[in-house]
């Protein structure tokens, strides 16, 4: 639902930066809002945001809780979190601590364009 939090990794992500990511002890970092986009809109900005920072390793995307909505941005994070799990630069992503955004956003821990 959109208020749970989410984590997910793939692979071998060490447990430090998973917790880095949890707490927000990442500095600044891009940061993109995909807050009123419609579904196709949002993967096409998300496309082109990942591409963009490829050589970053931590972005954000704010997709905001859906408190205020007929579910599409319930359905926007959803869309989120199924396009992070398959995209091929994510290696792990997390709801943002409270004071960050909460489940309205989430960190996301990329494989550096190597």
């Amino acid at each position: 639902s959109a208020s749970e939090s989410v984590i997910h990794s793939k692979g071998k992500v060490s447990k430090p930066v998973l917790h880095k990511m949890k707490v927000g002890n990442i500095g600044p970092i891009p940061s993109v809002d995909l807050h009123g986009q419609k579904i196709e809109e949002a993967c096409q900005s998300l496309s082109k945001f990942i591409h963009y920072h490829g050589d970053e390793r931590f972005i954000q995307i704010i997709h905001g809780k859906g408190y205020n909505s007929d579910q599409s941005l319930s359905i926007l994070k959803s869309q989120v979190v199924h396009y992070l799990k398959q995209h091929p630069q994510v290696l792990a992503f997390c709801s943002c601590p409270q004071k960050m955004g909460g489940t309205g956003a989430v960190f996301v821990y990329l494989k550096g364009n190597v």
